[in-house]
């Protein structure tokens, strides 16, 4: 065992939101490695009172539940700070607003919501929270030029991609027939309607998974043989990780973070919904890999490989080691 690598004066105060059941482990991972280094000071929810925060060199909170915790560090604890992460695109960027407004009206118009991660109303809001931190931390490649398109300083951001459990996620004995689940809910965010429409004109059924707990996930994607994630906007899809390490091959869009460890035909696949016939495309992509089984299981045991290189303790060594260069990126600034 490592020994614990303590530094004296580092106090962390981590401060999350409820967790929702695919954060939690990326969340726990951070937790646990502040604990073993002795860093942690408080973990914190944000319904909390401000006044209740304890005395601390970093503050690390989530973006859409900061705003007023925020204005009162920088009011009462000037020096501390700051992380925000940001598991979403800029909360100013179009993607899915213009999918709302190509969907309006037509077959889909039941699923043309926004949630507070999207609304234009709330982008002055967002914004200010992203202005008020040191550093804004996103998962992804996408999630980075969507801040980088709205013109936020690339100094002030670090992209850390997610991890997967794959000890937990990890492929059948026995691999079942061809089968396709969407990487997450029946949403446009997630790309439902591509997916169905694929899946549609090549005569199979999307799988929806639905009410099934965190724990209950492993087995659910043992039953699925490929995962489709045409996101019109996602950070980081949880689930389609979790597919990954299961064995089920990727098909991503562009606009999802998930396709920073896809390699596209050698792990999985990758797909511009914005240009040319994308429905085609998938289902071309679709059929291709019904017809071969052993090539389907081979990208899938690749798509495996890629996420299980990355295990859920390493994205928490690596925030902790991001608090780590902030400070002395801070000391070095304050000494010269």
């Amino acid at each position: 065992m490592r020994a614990v690598e303590n530094a004296p004066g580092m106090r962390v105060v981590y401060s999350i939101g409820r967790y929702h059941r695919q954060a939690k482990p990326i969340c726990d991972a951070v937790i646990d490695e502040l604990r073993r280094r002795g860093w942690l000071t408080q973990c914190r929810f944000f319904d909390e009172p401000d006044e209740a925060i304890a005395d601390c060199d970093v503050f690390h909170c989530h973006s859409v539940l900061s705003l007023r915790t925020l204005r009162y560090l920088r009011a009462h604890r000037r020096g501390v700070c700051i992380v925000l992460q940001r598991d979403s695109a800029h909360i100013a960027c179009e993607d899915l607003r213009d999918e709302l407004r190509r969907r309006r009206g037509g077959p889909f118009d039941a699923l043309c919501t926004e949630g507070l991660n999207q609304r234009a109303d709330c982008i002055p809001d967002q914004c200010e929270e992203y202005g008020l931190a040191d550093c804004v931390l996103v998962p992804s490649s996408y999630a980075a030029a969507s801040f980088a398109a709205q013109g936020f300083p690339a100094a002030r951001m670090r992209i850390l991609p997610f991890s997967v459990d794959s000890a937990m996620f990890q492929p059948p004995e026995q691999r079942p027939g061809f089968r396709v689940v969407l990487g997450g809910g029946a949403t446009l965010t997630k790309g439902y309607p591509y997916a169905l429409a694929a899946c549609e004109r090549i005569g199979e059924p999307l799988d929806v998974i639905r009410d099934v707990s965190y724990e209950e996930m492993p087995a659910a994607l043992a039953l699925r043989t490929v995962c489709l994630s045409p996101s019109v906007t996602d950070g980081m899809n949880h689930q389609t990780l979790a597919a990954m390490a299961t064995g089920l091959v990727p098909i991503a869009s562009t606009t999802t973070g998930c396709r920073d460890y896809i390699r596209h035909a050698d792990n999985g696949f990758v797909v511009d919904l914005h240009r040319g016939d994308v429905i085609a495309e998938i289902a071309g992509i679709l059929d291709r890999l019904r017809r071969d089984p052993e090539g389907m299981r081979a990208i899938g045991d690749r798509a495996r490989i890629a996420v299980s290189a990355r295990p859920e303790p390493d994205y928490g060594r690596d925030v902790c080691e991001l608090y780590r260069a902030l400070l002395d990126g801070r000391r070095r600034d304050v000494a010269a």
